[in-house]
């Protein structure tokens, strides 16, 4: 959690859904982050958005202290893949590469980590229901405890029952 930390920060919030048709998967996300820091940066992008789109994303979020990654990919019947897309993959290395304090929120499939491990922190909520968003906001800006433990093994980096407590600030 970082509520004491932003003040005076700017903050960009990206969300990227690897489904098609799914551009505004973190609305509720960033409608909460923008509660707590109405003057943060959001970008949304899906399965169709372009890479001058992520160009520009990328450029912004460069901008920022601070950069919340929220990010999509259901299991969808044809789609071929739960994982996320290359081009957000890239992305979130980028900015994790550039120092930027980066957290980066699953909203279902924890092993997207093993992409961009170097990321400042990871969250994994497991749905991506309006309340669970609005929950992870409550917790990135530590208004609640915190609290979890990966079910499974990320190969590499952290085994089944790897966690962490936070309390709320």
């Amino acid at each position: 959690p970082f509520s004491s930390e932003t003040s005076g920060k700017r903050i960009a919030v990206l969300s990227l859904s690897s489904d098609a048709d799914d551009y505004y998967a973190g609305r509720p996300f960033i409608r909460e982050i923008r509660k707590r820091r109405p003057d943060a940066a959001a970008f949304y992008a899906d399965a169709f958005t372009g890479r001058e789109f992520l160009r520009e994303a990328r450029a912004r979020a460069l901008e920022a202290d601070i950069v919340i990654l929220a990010l999509f990919s259901s299991l969808r019947t044809s789609k071929g893949s739960v994982d996320i897309l290359p081009g957000h993959i890239d992305l979130v290395r980028e900015l994790a590469w550039a120092g930027k304090k980066t957290v980066a929120i699953s909203f279902g499939n924890p092993y997207f980590l093993r992409h961009f491990p170097e990321v400042s922190a990871y969250l994994c909520i497991y749905k991506n229901t309006t309340i669970a968003q609005e929950t992870a906001a409550r917790a990135v800006f530590g208004e609640i405890d915190t609290e979890g433990r990966l079910p499974v093994t990320i190969p590499g980096l952290f085994p089944a029952g790897h966690g962490l407590t936070l309390k709320k600030i």
